[in-house]
């Protein structure tokens, strides 16, 4: 019966792996160029902030939805990484909160942060978290949801995307470890993954993703295009549920000008906690989940 068992585990385990590979090779072998769309609606937020919506038509299983993105000039704005307590405009936070306590502070755009979880009666990040210099959690998450660290620097500009469990955080007054990376210059991490020989146990790591990849979430990411727009951080949300598949379909043919709008791509996991604030009002997702962290741009 064990033996029987066993042989059972190990081929769902080999369909699962084959299944993504089978769905990598559709998505990469066969897709074309993608044409760029353009935004059906541009809003002004603040000065050196605008507001794009692109309209995304229903496919398969994925409705039609909106894609919310909100652009910010580095030399233009103030980036700020929240987490513990602080200030924010005229008013005080501390966290773990909400982004409706936020949102009236002073911030042209706010965006939830990075995972967060419970251990006891504690509400404390996933992963590591630095915020105005002050560490929150010096704890690294070993574990490919978190595969990324964000940083913010203390001049304009200074923004970085590392892998995070070799991300030099000591350089920057505020990190946080957040992910998936879902794309690095243009390629889908997904892809990059499956072309890379030197990956250890990298079946698992592909494996791992199929239900992540699978599941429709609302989708919050931070992306740049740093070859066109090194100077430009953008937050984006979707306004209804799709798969990362979808987004991997519709993020390279974003078009703000005549450029991609995003080549990095960091998702910070979405779902029941996601949400954009803009001028004090939800765009999408939720504003009403605790949160140990958030993203703000505010006007200088």
């Amino acid at each position: 019966m064990i033996q029987r068992a066993s042989r059972r585990a190990s081929i769902v385990y080999i369909l699962a792996f084959y299944s993504v590979i089978f769905l990598i090779s559709i998505f990469v072998g066969h897709a074309e160029p993608p044409q760029l769309r353009s935004p059906i609606d541009t809003k002004t937020i603040a000065p050196g902030m605008t507001e794009y919506i692109f309209k995304i038509d229903a496919d398969g299983d994925n409705p039609e939805f909106q894609l919310i993105i909100a652009e910010a000039k580095l030399s233009a704005v103030t980036l700020r990484l929240l987490g513990g307590s602080g200030r924010l405009g005229e008013g005080e936070f501390n966290f773990p909160t909400e982004l409706s306590d936020l949102n009236q502070k002073g911030a042209g755009v706010l965006i939830s942060g990075a995972y967060s979880q419970r251990v006891g009666s504690a509400f404390l990040p996933l992963g590591y978290l630095k915020s105005d210099g002050k560490v929150i959690s010096d704890h690294i998450h070993h574990t490919w949801i978190v595969d990324t660290m964000f940083c913010v620097g203390s001049k304009p500009g200074q923004v970085s995307f590392a892998p995070a469990l070799s991300a030099n955080t000591s350089a920057y007054p505020s990190c946080f470890q957040t992910g998936p990376r879902i794309f690095l210059e243009g390629v889908p991490i997904i892809q990059k993954l499956q072309n890379n020989t030197a990956i250890p146990n990298k079946e698992t790591a592909l494996t791992g993703r199929q239900n992540y990849m699978d599941t429709p979430y609302v989708r919050l990411f931070i992306c740049m295009n740093r070859e066109a727009a090194p100077n430009i951080i953008r937050f984006g949300i979707s306004t209804e549920k799709v798969t990362v598949w979808r987004m991997l379909e519709i993020l390279p043919s974003l078009a703000i000008g005549d450029k991609a709008a995003c080549q990095d791509v960091v998702d910070l996991g979405g779902n029941t906690s996601a949400g954009m604030v803009i001028n004090g009002d939800l765009v999408a997702g939720s504003d009403s989940f605790l949160l140990t962290s958030a993203l703000a741009l505010v006007p200088k």
